[in-house]
């Protein structure tokens, strides 16, 4: 089994302009330049019969048919250059086709126009079904029908179609002839094609960012789309990859660039990685289930289709399917095309894809079997040769109602070069069986998930409890923040040493949460509840454990960048982590505002005598910040009664006392309440000096030092 995921060209610069026009021919009378006339093997002109221009009429013989032709060098005295990097080039003209009544009896499509160019060395570049005249059983056009104006796309860095060289030079163009088939017509040649307005445009393309990838494409059309234009001659990178989204605790994916992802606010997993997609995997099929006897025939001609029912509703790549358009050459397709070519059309089911032709024998049936809801679809050709007619090929496709598998069985065959597998809709995605492919055999496609790269998707809520998020960048506290727990979210299995709070836009480092003592340290509870958006509410707990953590802000400041930025400012971030298992997780963002330091009416400042000892404070203050490492300041309306406590012991040490406004506190009481008074006050945490013993009630007496095993001990 083959899979390919279609990627995007890398593209070069563009050299011209949007809507250039390169080459434009009225067609409706002779230009004769130094190496000949302009337009070539064509019957006549003839006048303008509706204001819009006169034409180059061409009589058509039976079968194929050539001309006019057009010799661009002879016109404007140099070959024409369709070949400029990051290009695509769009041509348009004027057809239409007369098939006398008479002589023209035709049982399909018919009388179409074909366009293909040669370069210097006549290598070729073809576009098939530019036009086709609708005709079913006879006379299907009035004497004069009405004009079709052809408006087609060419990208020359891909492959054309018949006649194509993979030597092809877009550059060095000297013929554009258009051509087709009219099988039925019959002398006198009474059938005609009417050519005119030969326009060719160059239209430069770029990297285009959509909501569902990167595309390269034009500007007007990635406007069009939705997108952000990149710049003419930019790309989608080499390669795409997935790009992962955390919204509202639901991880989603999209097939894009690195540019685009990081232009969207997602994390790139890089070049090469994929989405989870639907995928058609391969196994051993059932016995052949010959309908030749039973089935309902086909009236197919050559390089015809016909679209059927299906009998019931069919899952293909996650679409539901009621009908299905059976191909005489040899595949079955939901796609819109029912010319036959090219044998690779996306969106289909290939049985055994070549160039059949069921009018020079065999014969191609369709039946449903079975009853609801086990009913099966199968489509049967058998004996049809390939078109010359050589040979004689027998196979037929499986559609399972239940199951939504599909098996591609079959009998003898001659044919030697053939395609096998299934497509979806664009034909980014293929299952590609041809080597599997022998007569009597039987594959079985079943449809599945590719795995998903993204990682598991949390929500995240800083400072549960309270709105706005405001984070003050010189409090020298925390910034605490939960990783809310969910049905598909268990906090408990989290590695706590793998935690990093970061910014979403992928500016700055990541920080660390702060694992105290002293200060806060990370645990289990249950805190918070999820809110999505740049606002935020007021909720704490949701009867759902969540892992509470506490990032220093003296540490997220610089590590996040967030310094430069103005007050007022809104900065969203993520966490990110794996579990103990090592699968990695993300959160959605949630966002703080940038708030400046603590100021009047009621400052507070808070000290130690031993430096970065965490201090407790309560109740939040004006800019939502509590405790914090001394030393810090805090700022509370007037009359507002705060509560600080301080540890017992920091870095080996008893704590002694507090000092507010420089009065002593009750001994040994860690924690106090007062009442904020005017506009600035002192609060003192004091601990014992090294050497020093309180004795309640008495003056501080000195300890003498004795070392110990090595070590001084009091």
């Amino acid at each position: 089994m083959k899979v390919a995921i279609a990627s995007v060209a890398v593209l070069c610069m563009a050299v011209v302009a949007s809507g250039q026009v390169v080459y434009e021919l009225a067609m409706d009378q002779q230009i004769t330049g130094a190496g000949g006339d302009t337009i070539q093997n064509f019957n006549s002109f003839e006048p303008d019969p509706d204001g819009l221009g006169g034409f180059t009429r061409k009589l058509l013989t039976q079968g194929y048919y050539y001309g006019p032709d057009v010799y661009p060098e002879n016109h404007i005295g140099t070959v024409l250059d369709l070949g400029a990097p990051s290009t695509l080039y769009r041509i348009e003209f004027d057809v239409r086709v007369y098939n006398d009544p008479i002589f023209n009896t035709n049982p399909y499509g018919d009388a179409n126009c074909f366009v293909y160019f040669r370069d210097t060395s006549n290598y070729y570049y073809g576009l098939t079904m530019l036009y086709q005249t609708n005709c079913e059983w006879g006379p299907c056009d009035p004497q004069y029908p009405a004009w079709f104006h052809v408006d087609h796309v060419i990208d020359f860095t891909q492959p054309g179609e018949w006649p194509y060289n993979v030597e092809f030079d877009a550059s060095q163009i000297n013929r554009i002839r258009f051509r087709g088939t009219d099988w039925y017509t019959t002398l006198p040649e009474t059938d005609w094609k009417d050519v005119r307005n030969l326009v060719i445009t160059a239209i430069p393309v770029g990297g285009c960012c959509l909501p569902d990838g990167c595309a390269v494409t034009s500007e007007d059309d990635c406007i069009a789309g939705g997108g952000t234009y990149l710049g003419d001659g930019t790309d989608c990178g080499e390669a795409l990859g997935a790009c992962c989204f955390c919204e509202a605790g639901v991880s989603t994916c999209i097939d894009t660039s690195e540019a685009c992802c990081a232009l969207a606010g997602g994390s790139f997993q890089g070049m090469g990685t994929q989405c989870g997609y639907i995928l058609y995997s391969e196994g051993p099929g059932g016995a052949f289930e010959d309908i030749s006897e039973t089935g309902t025939p086909l009236a197919l001609g050559d390089d015809a289709g016909i679209v059927v029912p299906i009998g019931f509703t069919f899952n293909y790549y996650g679409s539901d399917k009621t009908e299905i358009g059976v191909i005489s050459n040899g595949y079955l397709t939901f796609g819109g095309n029912m010319g036959g070519w090219p044998l690779d059309e996306p969106n289909s089911i290939w049985v055994l894809a070549c160039d059949l032709d069921p009018t020079a024998g065999g014969m191609v049936q369709h039946q449903t079997l079975g009853a609801e809801p086990n009913r099966r679809f199968i489509v049967q050709w058998t004996g049809v040769p390939e078109w010359g007619p050589v040979g004689a090929n027998t196979a037929q496709a499986v559609l399972y109602e239940a199951t939504g598998c599909i098996e591609l069985r079959y009998g003898t065959f001659t044919a030697v070069s053939y395609l096998a597998g299934v497509a979806n809709e664009d034909g980014s995605v293929v299952t590609d069986v041809t080597a599997s492919v022998a007569p009597d055999a039987s594959i079985e496609l079943c449809a599945g998930m590719a795995a998903d790269p993204c990682p598991l998707c949390a929500a995240l809520d800083i400072k549960p409890g309270s709105c706005p998020n405001s984070f003050n960048r010189k409090s020298r506290g925390v910034l605490h923040a939960a990783v809310c727990g969910s049905d598909s979210f268990d906090p408990a299995m989290v590695d706590i040493a793998s935690l990093r709070l970061s910014r979403a836009d992928g500016i700055g480092g990541e920080v660390a949460p702060h694992e105290g003592p002293p200060g806060p340290h990370t645990f289990l509870y249950d805190a918070a509840t999820p809110y999505y958006g740049e606002s935020c509410h007021e909720l704490e707990g949701d009867s759902i454990i969540d892992l509470l953590m506490y990032f220093q802000s003296e540490v997220v400041t610089p590590v996040l960048e967030l310094g430069t930025l103005p007050p007022g400012a809104l900065v969203e971030l993520v966490v990110s982590g794996t579990l103990l298992d090592g699968t990695p997780f993300t959160t959605a963002g949630d966002w703080i505002r940038l708030v400046p330091p603590g100021t009047p009416p009621g400052l507070v400042a808070v000290s130690s005598t031993i430096p970065d000892v965490w201090i407790d404070a309560y109740p939040l203050d004006l800019q939502l910040d509590d405790g914090g490492f001394a030393d810090f300041q805090r700022s509370y309306p007037q009359t507002s009664v705060i509560t600080l406590t301080a540890p017992r012991m920091a870095e080996g040490v008893r704590f002694a006392r507090w000092e507010v406004d420089g009065e002593p506190q009750a001994r040994g009481q860690t924690t106090i309440d007062f009442e904020v008074v005017g506009e600035a006050m002192e609060a003192k945490a004091v601990f014992l000096n090294p050497g020093v013993q309180v004795i309640q009630g008495a003056p501080a007496q000195p300890i003498e030092m004795q070392p110990i095993g090595g070590m001084t001990q009091p």
